[in-house]
C-alpha cells in the first residue's frame, strides 16, 4: 500500500500523459478492507456463480460478433461495430454524451466506456446497453467529480 503524500501521488499522476490513459478500459481505486470485512459478504455471489455470468455474457458476445473477423468480445470491437452491434438506448447514448462534455474526454475514452457498459449490460443479461449500464462504466472513469482522462 502507498504511503506517500498525496501531493506526491498527484505530481506521479501528472507524469502519465492523457493518450496513454485513454488506452486504460476501467480504473478503479482500492483499498484494504477492515478485518471485520473480509470473507464473503451477505448476498455476494460466490465464484462459482460469477464465472457462470462472466461465461454466458463471453458467448452472447462470441454471438454478436460471429460475422466479423478478429472479433470476439466487446473490446475488440471497432466504432462501426459499437454503434451497429451494442444497442445503445437513446438514453444511455444522451448520458454518455453529456459525460463527454462535462469531463472533456476524448473519442477513444466514449468508445471504451460504450464497450465497458456493453459489457456491463452482457453481465446483466440485458439486449441492451441503458443509462445504467453507461452510469456503471462511467463510475470506473470518472470519480470524485473529475475525469481520470
Amino acid at each position: 500500500m502507498c504511503k506517500c503524500p498525496p501531493g506526491d501521488v498527484d505530481r506521479y499522476r501528472a507524469r502519465i500523459s492523457g493518450p496513454i490513459l485513454d488506452r486504460i478500459d476501467m480504473r478503479v481505486e482500492l483499498s484494504v478492507p477492515p478485518a471485520e470485512c473480509l470473507g464473503r459478504a451477505a448476498g455476494a455471489e460466490s465464484t462459482r456463480e460469477l464465472h457462470a455470468r462472466i461465461r454466458v455474457a463471453r458467448e452472447q458476445q462470441a454471438v454478436r460478433y460471429a460475422d466479423l473477423s478478429d472479433v470476439y468480445c466487446n473490446a475488440q470491437a471497432g466504432p462501426i461495430a459499437r454503434r451497429t452491434l451494442m444497442c445503445a438506448q437513446a438514453a444511455a447514448l444522451q448520458l454518455l454524451s453529456r459525460a463527454v462534455a462535462r469531463f472533456d474526454l476524448s473519442v477513444r475514452v466514449y468508445e471504451k466506456t460504450l464497450a465497458v457498459a456493453r459489457s456491463i449490460a452482457d453481465l446483466d443479461g440485458a439486449t441492451d446497453v441503458d443509462a445504467q449500464h453507461v452510469a456503471e462504466a462511467l463510475q470506473y472513469r470518472v470519480q470524485d467529480g473529475r475525469a481520470l482522462s
